[in-house]
């Protein structure tokens, strides 16, 4: 039966057309939303790993600064500073957050095959061996594709300082220490070299 003219309501062609309208209102609506989210999660990734970075760069920064080599410390020739292209050991106190006092040694390498940059350390006692198993560990940076550390003066006294790729001197601190890091194409996070001066650091003999 058709309407009369001046009767409310709504043809079912009507319905459907304002159904249809309805359902491209809500898919604009939630591939809107949908987008914002992973936006959103997009930022917040990329804010917790420039954290991370940050944070790592700041821990070495501090024991790196803080690295003393052995003769302060009354044990000559007992090997308080050792660096290689992906590792490096060094004494230096422990945090002063974690209230525990007293001196490490700490650990920083960087594994290729797990692709990540870790450090460990142990309490100093100055009657082990430098190559003592760690009593804990961390890791600082996850997915890492490469690293180098670089070595910055002369472990022979009166020597000519230059930057090398290893620090084999068993009493003396480098003048400074270069931490490079390398992600993988396409990982948004950025590590500026690291550059530290130990401040404990001995001058080559004149």
């Amino acid at each position: 039966m058709s309407r009369s003219s001046g009767e409310a309501g709504f043809t079912l062609i009507e319905l459907l057309v304002a159904l249809t309208l309805l359902g491209l209102v809500s898919v604009l609506l939630f591939g809107g939303l949908r987008f914002g989210v992973q936006a959103w999660r997009t930022g917040t990734d990329l804010l917790e790993s420039s954290n991370a970075v940050e944070a790592a760069q700041n821990l070495l920064r501090r024991e790196l600064a803080e690295a003393a080599p052995p003769v302060t410390m009354g044990e000559p020739g007992s090997g308080g500073f050792h660096g290689e292209e992906n590792r490096m050991s060094f004494i230096a106190p422990f945090p002063a957050h974690t209230g525990a006092g007293g001196l490490a040694r700490y650990q920083l390498s960087f594994d290729r095959d797990a692709a990540r940059l870790a450090i460990a350390w142990r309490r100093y006692r100055p009657d082990e061996s430098g190559d003592s198993e760690p009593e804990d560990r961390a890791i600082l940076l996850q997915g890492v594709a490469g690293a180098a550390f670089d070595y910055f003066g002369s472990p022979v006294p009166g020597g000519e300082a230059a930057w090398d790729g290893e620090w084999l001197a068993s009493e003396t601190v480098p003048a400074m220490v270069r931490v490079r890091i390398v992600f993988p194409a396409g990982d948004r996070r950025s590590w500026p070299d690291l550059v530290v001066a130990p401040r404990l650091a001995q001058a080559p003999a004149e």
